[in-house]
């Protein structure tokens, strides 16, 4: 008998502190999580993680050699991605974070979705991609009439200054760190005085580098080029784009936080659900977002 309560004691005191670890865990989440509904109802970005820093690669769209290995990269990555149009996906916050621009250059128009949604809002529209068969197999409309450009951003031959509107949108991250600085001083020469920006730029690396047996990008250079080349923390990217006085634009974020709330719902950014359920921004996609403004 003694056993069996010895036994069972025991079994108790196991329960007992593993409930107790249990709820200990969970209150440290559900601390974090008000931290960051907190930050996102302000509209500003929580605290952010990214992944540690690649070294720079050498490469250079200077170089034939690099530029060759580049075009058939991007060749056989835009073939993966079927025509697929992610940019369209941040069309609907325009309007709200500015409205009344009237020009749209898309510095990376890849198969020119962006720029056909914009032409049909009645904006005058251009823009520039590296990937020649992307343009010839969607653009080839927009190229023929000199609207779309093929070659590097920092190559890019529009008009200074003649952009409402700059939208340069999973990008700058492509780029090799030797051509970064030319490109983000492009991205500030093509847009208006008081002009805006709209950036996309991944702080970590491609899933084709970190799932290579699943990569026909990774495959077709052996990882001797990648598809991130360009792998910085958001503060440096800041840094980076303030040099060129672009700086951000908090008021135009919080507008863009506010009407994913209310109406697009993209679970990226923060939303309620039809219960009245609010969920916050995800911290790794926040990260990603650089509203901006000309000096």
């Amino acid at each position: 008998m003694r056993i069996v309560v010895c036994l069972f004691l025991s079994w108790a005191l196991c329960v007992f502190f593993l409930r107790a670890n249990i709820k200990q865990q969970h209150a440290k989440t559900k601390e974090k999580k008000t931290s960051e509904e907190k930050n996102s109802a302000q509209g500003m970005p929580v605290v952010l993680r990214t992944s540690e820093e690649v070294s720079d690669s050498g490469k250079s769209l200077e170089l034939s050699h690099d530029r060759e290995k580049f075009q058939n990269l991007y060749e056989v990555y835009h073939k993966s991605r079927r025509g697929r149009c992610d940019g369209c996906r941040y069309i609907p916050f325009y309007d709200k974070m500015w409205p009344g621009y009237k020009s749209v250059f898309d510095a990376g128009a890849a198969n020119c979705g962006v720029l056909r949604a914009m032409s049909a809002k009645g904006k005058h529209v251009a823009g520039i991609e590296f990937s020649e068969w992307v343009v010839d197999h969607f653009c080839s409309d927009f190229r023929d009439r000199g609207t779309v450009q093929v070659g590097p951003l920092h190559e890019a031959s529009a008009r200074p200054g003649a952009f409402d509107l700059v939208l340069c949108t999973d990008v700058l991250e492509h780029v090799p760190l030797a051509n970064v600085d030319a490109s983000v001083r492009k991205l500030a020469d093509l847009a208006s005085p008081g002009g805006h920006l709209f950036l996309i730029i991944a702080s970590d690396p491609s899933k084709h580098e970190n799932h290579p047996e699943r990569s026909s990008s990774f495959a077709v250079t052996q990882g001797e080029y990648k598809v991130h080349e360009t792998v910085k923390p958001r503060r440096w990217w800041l840094a980076k784009l303030a040099e060129h006085g672009l700086n951000e634009d908090t008021k135009a974020l919080r507008v863009m936080l506010q009407t994913n709330m209310d109406s697009v719902k993209d679970p990226r950014f923060g939303y309620i659900s039809d219960k009245g359920k609010k969920y916050p921004p995800n911290d790794r996609h926040l990260a990603r977002v650089y509203a901006l403004m000309k000096l």
